[in-house]
Formats: C-alpha cells, sequence, structure tokens
C-alpha cells in the first residue's frame, strides 16, 4: 500500500514552480517521494484500530506528520534534517529547495537507552523509563529508583549519565550516518521531535559526530506549531508534535484517505488511493485472491478421427457472482462508503470428456467397392481396428475410425458363398515383418497394398481381389517398386559379356528375382537401389578366367584400339582386349 508521499518539486512547460493552481501551460509534471508498506502492516493498524472501537479516516507517515507540524513550507528552502525519535524507531525526513527529497527510518530509537538503564541497574522496563524521564529534569539531582530485587537506590544523576554515554553515542551515530548518507553533506540544522530527543545529551552528541554547531541541533515544541490552539494544554511536550502533525494532515486533506466498507460481512478500509475506489479495491484490501474470482478452463482433449485432428474443449467455469448493496455488480463497480459487497467465488470449468457417442459420423450412408462393385457399409467406431462403441469414455489422443462391422474375410466369404481359410504368407521386407493373406488361390489387396483378412473396410476403399495360383504369393503381389535394373554389352577377347551399371532390384533370401518368383514362407525380401554409373573397365576383369591367354610379362589393356588402364569408362558394345607381354 502506498501510505504516504510528499511532492519534490512541480514543472510548468519545463519551468519548476512551488504550486501549479492558478497557472496556466501546455505540460505540467511532478515528482513525488512515495513510501509503500507491506499489506501486513497495515491490516495489523487497522486491527488495533477495530480493537479499539475506532475507524480509520486517513493514514500518513510520522516524518511527514512531524513536518507538517514543525518545518512550514517556506522553512523547507533551507537543507534541514528532522529527526522523530520515538520508542523503536528514528524517522529522518530531509529538505531542499523548498520540498522534500528523501525519507529514512533508523531502528534505533528511545528504548536503546530504556534497556540500557534496565539492564545496568536491574529495573523493570517501565521503571527504567521513569529514571530516563526524570534524567531530563532534576538536574544533577540524585535519581531514586527501584531495582527488580526490591532494592532502593539513590543514584546521582551525572553518575547515570555516564552509563548511558555509550548507549547515547551509539544512536546519535547511527542517526548522523544515515543523515550523511541521504544528504551527501552535513546538513545547515537537525529538528529534533519526539519523546526519544529529550534523550539526555542526544543533541550534543549528534553535533559533535556531524561536526556542526551544536545550537544548529535542537527541538520544536507543540508551541511553534501553527494554526494550532492547545485550549487543553495537555499536548505540550516534544512527544506532542507528531500526533498533532497528523491530526493537522487529516484537517488539511493530505493523508491518505480510507473509506469503510465490508466483503462478506468482514470490514475492511480502503485505502483510496483514486476517487472512485471500486470492487476490485476492497477485494483486495481483504486479502481476496485473484484467482478466487476467475475460473480456471477445463483441460481439452484432443483425439483424431481418420486423421484428420479434433478437439473437445473443457467447460469455461462459471465467474465469481459479486453483488454491491444487494446489487449485482462488477469487479470495476465504484463503491460508495459503507458498500456492502457479498462475493460468491468462481466455479472452475469440468475437463473434456470424449464418449463414443460424441464422435461425428459420416453423413449419408457410405460405400466401398469390390472388384469395381459399390458395397454399402455397416459402420463402427474402432481405435486400431477394434471396436470402442462399448467403452464409457475414451482417452485422450484417441486414434478413432469409422470402420465396417464385419471384416473383410467375412464379406468375400459371403460374396464367394462358401467359408475361405486364411492362411498369411509371413515374410519380412526390408526388415519388417509381414502377413501377406493367400487363400485357395485368392489374393486381397486394398487400395493398391496387400491387407489381411482382419482388415475392416473404411469408405470409400477400393478393393480388389483376384486369382493367383493356389496358395503362392509372387513377388509382383507384394506390391514393392518394379525392378529398374539396367546393364549394357561389350565384347571382351572377342567374346560378348554384360555389365550392371545399377538401379533397382529384388532380392528374395540374398539372391536376385524377378517380378514372377515365388515368394517362399519365412523369406526375406529387400529392394536393393545402387545408383546408376557407367561401367569401368575393372569390372571386366570380375571373374574372367585368363587362364588361356599365353602370360609372360606384363598385362596388355586395350578399349577400341586404344590403350587403356583399369579406370577407363566403357560404354555400350565397346570391344576390350586383353593380353600380357
Amino acid at each position: 500500500h502506498c501510505v504516504g508521499f510528499s511532492t519534490v518539486r512541480f514543472t510548468l512547460d519545463q519551468e519548476p514552480m512551488d504550486d501549479l493552481v492558478g497557472h496556466q501551460g501546455q505540460e505540467i509534471s511532478a515528482e513525488v517521494l512515495a513510501t509503500f508498506l507491506p499489506h501486513q502492516v497495515v491490516d495489523a493498524l487497522m486491527a488495533v484500530l477495530r480493537q479499539a472501537g475506532l475507524a480509520a479516516r486517513s493514514l500518513t507517515l510520522e516524518p511527514i506528520a512531524a513536518l507538517e507540524a514543525t518545518i512550514p513550507p517556506d522553512l523547507r528552502r533551507m537543507n534541514i534534517a528532522l529527526v522523530d525519535v520515538g520508542a523503536g524507531t528514528s524517522d529522518i525526513a530531509i529538505t531542499r529547495h523548498g520540498s522534500v527529497f528523501a525519507y529514512a527510518m533508523v531502528t534505533q530509537a528511545g528504548d536503546e537507552i530504556t534497556e540500557r538503564l534496565s539492564e545496568h541497574y536491574l529495573l523493570e522496563f517501565n521503571e527504567a523509563e521513569r529514571v530516563k524521564r526524570l534524567l531530563a529534569t532534576t538536574g544533577q539531582q540524585p535519581v531514586e529508583m527501584s531495582t527488580i530485587l526490591s532494592q532502593k537506590l539513590s543514584i546521582p544523576a551525572a553518575d547515570i549519565l555516564h552509563t548511558l554515554r555509550p548507549a547515547v553515542k551509539k544512536l546519535a551515530k547511527a542517526i548522523a550516518d544515515t543523515i550523511l548518507q541521504l544528504n551527501g553533506s552535513v546538513p545547515r540544522a537537525v529538528i529534533m521531535v519526539g519523546g526519544g530527543s529529550a534523550t539526555p545529551e542526544l543533541g550534543p552528541q549528534l553535533a559533535e559526530i556531524l561536526k556542526i554547531e551544536p545550537q544548529r541541533v535542537g527541538c520544536r515544541g507543540p508551541e511553534t506549531i501553527k494554526d494550532i490552539d492547545n485550549a487543553t494544554s495537555m499536548l505540550h511536550g516534544i512527544e506532542g508534535v507528531t500526533p498533532l502533525g497528523i491530526a493537522l494532515l487529516a484537517l488539511r486533506g493530505k493523508g491518505m484517505k480510507f473509506i469503510p466498507a465490508r466483503v462478506n460481512q468482514v470490514q475492511v478500509q480502503l485505502l483510496a488511493l483514486h476517487e472512485k475506489p471500486t470492487v476490485f479495491d476492497a477485494l483486495l484490501a481483504a486479502g481476496r485472491e485473484s484467482k478466487a474470482l476467475y475460473p480456471r478452463p477445463g483441460k481439452a482433449l484432443t483425439y483424431t478421427l481418420g486423421g484428420t485432428l479434433m478437439t473437445v474443449p473443457g467447460t469455461l467455469g462459471d465467474m465469481a457472482r459479486i453483488t454491491v448493496d444487494g446489487e449485482a455488480a462488477t469487479l470495476d463497480t465504484v463503491l460508495g462508503p459503507g458498500a456492502a459487497i457479498e462475493v460468491c467465488e468462481a466455479r472452475d470449468g469440468e475437463d473434456a470428456v470424449l464418449t463414443p457417442g460424441a464422435v461425428p459420423k459420416p453423413a449419408g450412408p457410405c460405400w466401398c467397392t469390390l472388384n469395381g462393385a459399390a458395397q454399402e457399409l455397416e459402420l463402427m467406431l474402432a481405435a486400431q481396428g477394434e471396436s470402442v462403441e462399448s467403452a464409457e469414455v475414451l482417452p485422450d489422443r484417441a486414434e478413432l475410425e469409422w470402420v465396417n462391422k464385419k471384416t473383410l474375410g467375412e464379406m468375400v466369404s459371403e460374396l464367394e458363398k462358401k467359408p475361405l481359410r486364411w492362411t498369411p504368407l509371413r515374410v519380412q521386407i526390408n526388415g519388417v515383418s509381414k502377413h501377406i493373406p493367400r487363400e485357395s488361390g485368392m489374393l486381397i489387396q486394398v487400395n493398391g497394398k496387400s491387407v489381411e483378412a482382419t482388415y475392416r473396410p473404411r469408405p470409400n476403399d477400393r478393393i480388389e481381389w483376384r486369382m493367383v495360383e493356389p496358395g503362392l504369393v509372387r513377388v509382383r503381389d507384394l506390391g514393392l517398386s518394379p525392378v529398374t535394373r539396367s546393364s549394357i554389352s561389350v565384347i571382351v577377347n572377342g567374346k560378348p559379356r554384360t555389365l550392371d551399371t545399377g538401379g533397382t532390384r529384388i532380392l528374395v533370401n540374398g539372391q536376385p528375382a524377378s517380378e514372377e518368383a515365388v515368394v517362399p514362407d519365412q523369406a526375406e525380401v529387400s529392394v536393393e537401389v545402387t545408383p546408376q554409373h557407367p561401367p569401368i573397365l575393372s569390372q571386366v576383369l570380375e571373374g574372367l578366367d585368363l587362364a588361356p591367354l599365353p602370360q609372360s610379362g606384363p598385362i596388355q589393356l586395350m578399349v577400341d584400339g586404344q590403350k587403356a588402364a583399369f579406370t577407363t569408362p566403357l560404354k555400350n558394345g565397346s570391344r576390350v582386349e586383353i593380353s600380357f607381354g
């Protein structure tokens, strides 16, 4: 929460101004020094007020309040450090050029002195606090005190001050170091307020550490505050300066305003950071998390239907229901003082569920063709060919399709009007196991590929079957790429010879096979592809019997009447002569 701010400077058309009101120009700006506190701190303050039966009207910071009371705007042109020494902390504000330019807090204050007294003389805290206050008024007279052992002591004030001097110096040094760090140099004067500033020797110690004249460090009491008529004469000490400053800020409308409201019967105080606080501001003040106002959509799921990706969204859930004074409202509804807000938290959406009945069916009748004749299909929903129509819910990323309820084997048996026994041929095609259907000399293919008898036809399938030699499957029935092997013919020492030039060929159990070759059961079938290239002379020597030639001297190679080497390329019809000598 922003709990206080001070304007450092105004500008009008890039010119510095003390106040913008009443002037004209094109562009204005303001530089502010703002202070923020964790909401737990503000909530704690509000809890104390509720226990006391009070309600907050405005909120400010103690140094801002002390400034309002002790350093009017005309004095802020000077470089002055204001120190509000309280019980637990010492708050510091520094002015320069007509505005406040720095705030700070020192975590040491009057309690440090009290605790030193309590520890040294074995005093209860309240007794030590009383003794500390007496030191400012007794002069050199002995101070009476009672220890935790019920002993009565009477100690000269000078001795007590000597005992406290290290603690006072430590407090003064902490304050002086912070002032120098913020200001960058020694200020023109230091003004102390707050009950802790009455600590004996604190002012002189501060002046000594800052290296300024002692008369430039002093206290200002309520009597110096303008616009205050202290008719009761109750707030007469320096400890009353800050409370009076808080009152002045509230009266002058400079504090952070509060607006009371109720959220689900719980009282909250809204910091009026703008003129029109909304329901959203109230819910933040009540500690409501935004995720309770907005529903989490349910998780979606996906599936594929015939290869097409489909999505089933979850439900969106219900937004939080909000009323203000019994009327429907939104997060942007502006609140008035004392507004009663009721919030019914958001309900998260439900995750998507896919049932077989929710999967869209093909429109109208579906057909396939059997050897060119149309055959109507009776469809069922399947995953990997198995029916899922009886499933209650389907998993995420299910792969679904509509298939015929009857298998291909059942359909063909009905058409042939006799039961068919299917004994698939088991082969390895390029390392992948395949079962090739075969029975009674009939081979069945779907969309040009052989399938098993358990295959269920899909809409628009083209199914064909034809007679083959009973129980035999040939290479051409495997649906492989056709043989595209090429070769050339050459004449070697007067005899014709054929040379392979590459391309595609099919091997059955490691041996080249034609498309008409029969494929045995458990065969290993592979398609071998080698790049096509012109043969060279060394290929002629592979498997060539040179024994009949007289072998005396080095080998002599000729191609088409020219001397050649082992890498000499050959073409169709080349004449090769090989001899020795």
